[in-house]
């Protein structure tokens, strides 16, 4: 099988991880340079989580999600981890929406335990964290990681 550059050789697999709390205010431009990566699609998995937002970031990953059927260009495995909106123990252990609280701190390593497994289920060659307000501007930021490998 030939990659998009025309090489016979597979890309490693890709597990991109993506986090999003109150973060409709990036999640345009972060999902648009998610959408212009210069990676094969058929090679990147997406896990998605998004919880206790107070905006619509759940909605609008919703959204982007819908717009990439497996049939097309992209051929994804996704799991977007939503949690409880109304869980109170959540939504009051900190003092703002982006304030960092120790059970706020142990549930997001508990978020990136099961993306741990997810990867080793999915036989991801990488794992690759990245919060919502962190642009990929660099296309080729992939392709130049997995190189460094």
């Amino acid at each position: 099988m030939k990659d998009h550059q025309g090489s016979s050789e597979l890309k490693p697999a890709v597990l991109i991880t993506i986090l999003a709390r109150n973060a409709q205010h990036s999640l345009p431009y972060f999902l648009g340079c998610i959408d212009r990566l210069d990676y094969p699609k058929d090679r990147i998995f997406i896990w998605l989580a998004c919880d206790h937002s107070l905006d619509l970031s759940r909605a609008l990953l919703q959204a982007w999600l819908c717009c990439r059927p497996g049939s097309q260009r992209w051929s994804l495995s996704t799991t977007l981890c939503c949690g409880d909106q109304r869980h109170p123990a959540l939504t009051q252990m900190s003092r703002g929406p982006k304030h960092w609280s120790k059970s706020r701190f142990t549930h997001v390593m508990k978020l990136r335990q099961q993306v741990l497994r997810a990867g080793r289920r999915l036989w991801a060659d990488c794992i690759q964290f990245v919060d919502s307000d962190n642009l990929l501007t660099n296309s080729q930021v992939l392709s130049d990681l997995m190189a460094e490998k």
